[in-house]
């Protein structure tokens, strides 16, 4: 229930602000962790400071209204100055979301930026002028292909807050922080529990997090943070302007992303994801047989992302046991060494366990999936194609996962009509109705015993938790299906030449 003076309640961000701040306040008192509650109480003060912050300047109004882009919604609405003291800057409220914003200070740009709360700021720039959207007029823009995707990234106006960045952004809840990226308030987060499990309110919120990547950090999540970031696009967002923001800015922190089109065909469309491979196997020529095989009339789109995070990823791998084999094919050695790959494994397991999140390799890819999904989710929300299937490995297989659930929050998009999920570096334990409610035809989950990256990397990393790529997800879900290909996959980098689609 909302209550209150009209003038507050129906100030989106103020609501949104201190439902943010009831939910991490709620959490904080419930958490045996103390680094959890650390981080809950600081995410509550700072949703508590937005929100009365907000309150302060709604509950000075003037009669005069502009009406301009915003760029905290980035809807085209009136912005109504409100009365500040002498020694603060001027400020308006974006009657559609409830944002503070002010005149761009770009010569003749007539469009607003986020202001932010404090009293005096340096000149502020819109969302064009920081290039976090390449035009307001086009942040809705559909796509034929998904080849079409930069189009999204052909900015019009010149980047006059390059090296910036905002910090807590205020908007709909919405930050942009240096190094978490564009974060969405935990309120937004109730659309996708909502969606998918048919919970409301709270309940809806903490499931969508805890789906999405949330969690104790202790327990090897990234915390409330590692959900938020996901569910920064949900239901109407998604292929709309908050997803083109959303977009952007996850594309422009991974300068690697791409998707490049690898073949042409009339059946429904592939797209496929890696995780970390060797670049031996990790071409289209690698994964070209398994997929041409069981789709050979389909176009098929790669997915490039996570370079550097996997590549960290790799390198500690490398340095953890395979490093002898830096003159060698990793995957050779792998094969002839199954017997003792958990004495090479071992060592960069016990190195992930002991790194700090913010440090540690297999978090900061674990965290670029997530974003990865939310910019392919975004971009496919935007075709106009009735279905898609996804194919990922490792941590590629969390991107599909991820996407998926994004995509089962908007009724418009493209449906998945099947899903194929090759040593899959996503929790065993998930809640597998989304996953379920996410497809329209069938989760196909090959997990293999004998992958010991999974076996001890993962579960050094996430502290025991077991993953779905190494034991199955043993779902009673009628639309996910388990294949146990032990047999055939003798380590992490065996699936593609060993695999076959069902």
């Amino acid at each position: 229930m909302i209550e209150g003076a009209q003038f507050l309640r129906t100030n989106v961000s103020i609501v949104s602000n201190a439902w943010a701040f009831a939910l991490h306040e709620k959490l904080r008192r419930g958490s045996r962790s103390a680094e959890e509650r650390k981080s809950h109480e600081a995410q509550a003060a700072h949703h508590k400071k937005l929100a009365l912050r907000i309150a302060e300047l709604a509950d000075m109004p003037s009669a005069d209204v502009t009406t301009a882009w915003c760029s905290s919604c980035l809807e085209f609405s009136g912005h109504a100055r409100v009365k500040v003291p002498v020694q603060w800057a001027p400020a308006r409220l974006c009657r559609s979301c409830g944002a503070p914003t002010v005149e761009c200070a770009a010569p003749k740009c007539g469009a607003m930026a986020d202001r932010g709360i404090a009293a005096i700021r340096l000149p502020r720039f819109c969302a064009e002028h920081r290039h976090e959207i390449a035009s307001f007029g086009k942040a809705n823009m559909r796509l034929v292909d998904l080849s079409e995707w930069q189009r999204l990234r052909v900015f019009e106006k010149p980047n006059l807050a390059r090296g910036t960045r905002i910090v807590g952004g205020v908007g709909l809840g919405l930050a942009t922080v240096a190094t978490a990226g564009f974060v969405a308030a935990p309120a937004i987060g109730g659309a996708i529990g909502a969606a998918t499990a048919g919970y409301s309110g709270a309940a809806a919120t903490s499931y969508g997090l805890a789906f999405l990547g949330g969690g104790a950090v202790a327990a090897g999540g990234l915390g409330v943070a590692g959900g938020t970031a996901v569910i920064t696009v949900v239901g109407g967002a998604l292929g709309g302007s908050l997803g083109a923001k959303a977009m952007n800015d996850y594309v422009g922190e991974d300068q690697s992303f791409r998707i490049e089109k690898v073949k042409d065909g009339p059946g429904t469309p592939v797209i496929f994801a890696s995780g970390f491979l060797s670049d031996r196997v990790d071409t289209w020529g690698g994964w070209k047989p398994m997929i041409e095989r069981r789709y050979p009339n389909s176009s098929v789109y790669r997915v490039h992302w996570g370079a550097k995070e996997l590549a960290d990823l790799w390198n500690l791998t490398m340095q953890g046991g395979f490093k002898a084999a830096a003159s060698k094919s990793v995957t050779a050695l792998a094969r002839k060494a199954t017997a003792s790959a958990s004495r090479l494994v071992a060592p960069a397991g016990a190195v992930l366990a002991g790194l700090d999140v913010l440090t540690n390799p297999w978090f900061t890819a674990k965290s670029r999936a997530a974003k990865t999904a939310v910019a392919l989710s975004d971009l496919i929300a935007r075709t106009d194609e009735p279905a898609y299937i996804l194919v990922g490995h490792s941590l590629g297989a969390r991107v599909m996962v991820l996407t998926a659930a994004l995509l089962a929050t908007k009724r418009e998009a493209p449906h998945i009509a099947d899903m194929h999920l090759l040593g899959a570096a996503v929790a065993a334990s998930i809640d597998k109705r989304p996953l379920n409610d996410a497809v329209g035809g069938t989760v196909h989950n090959y997990y293999s015993r004998r992958d010991n990256v999974l076996r001890i990397l993962y579960r050094a990393a996430e502290l025991g938790e077991t993953p779905a790529g190494s034991q199955g997800f043993n779902s009673a879900y009628p639309r996910i299906t388990d294949h146990d290909v032990s047999t055939l996959v003798s380590d992490h980098f065996s699936y593609l030449r060993a695999v076959t689609l069902r």
